[in-house]
């Protein structure tokens, strides 16, 4: 594999999900790439929707960490990690796809609580399993374990751009203002 160093975009629900998130950029890091994800956004006057896309638009790669819960909505009822990844699967960016095994045990908080959340949750993990690359994942060293190996196996497959070049491109693409 060359050397190029990769955007890795790492979505998930926050608070539920927040010690796997943790894991997975610890992942990125030590495979040598750079993570970003909400955590890493500065306050900003941009709307947070333009940032997200902003950042999803300069990445090489999308990680998606499905877990138990829907997550935040926006006004038009979908939550922004589906929204991400929509928008990753729009722009032909490789997404990987890790959805939590339904059967581990998840404490309270963990869990979807308001059944219509429950019904857009069920409904977008079918449309996420749908996606080549996914795998199903159950405690957070798991899931360590398996981005650690499909991450590399889809930058081979798949190469981007990446790097100083991939910076570049982006910044001619989209223009600071």
């Amino acid at each position: 594999m060359d050397d190029k160093k990769y955007q890795v975009f790492v979505s998930s629900t926050y608070i539920d999900l927040i010690d796997a998130r943790k894991k997975i950029i610890e992942t990125v890091l030590s495979l040598y790439h750079f993570p970003v994800g909400m955590e890493m956004f500065s306050a900003d006057d941009s709307e947070q929707w333009e940032i997200i896309r902003e950042t999803i638009d300069a990445s090489d790669y999308y990680v998606i960490i499905i877990g138990h819960k829907y997550g935040s909505t926006s006004v038009n009822g979908i939550s922004y990690t589906e929204m991400e990844y929509d928008y990753a699967k729009s722009l032909n960016i490789p997404v990987l796809a890790f959805i939590r095994n339904r059967d581990v045990f998840t404490k309270q908080n963990e869990r979807e609580d308001d059944l219509s959340k429950a019904k857009e949750l069920d409904r977008f993990i079918e449309k996420a399993k749908a996606n080549k690359m996914c795998d199903f994942w159950e405690s957070i060293e798991d899931l360590a374990t398996k981005v650690a190996i499909a991450l590399p196996k889809v930058m081979r497959r798949t190469p981007r751009i990446g790097g100083l070049e991939g910076i570049k491109q982006h910044r001619r693409k989209f223009p600071m203002s």
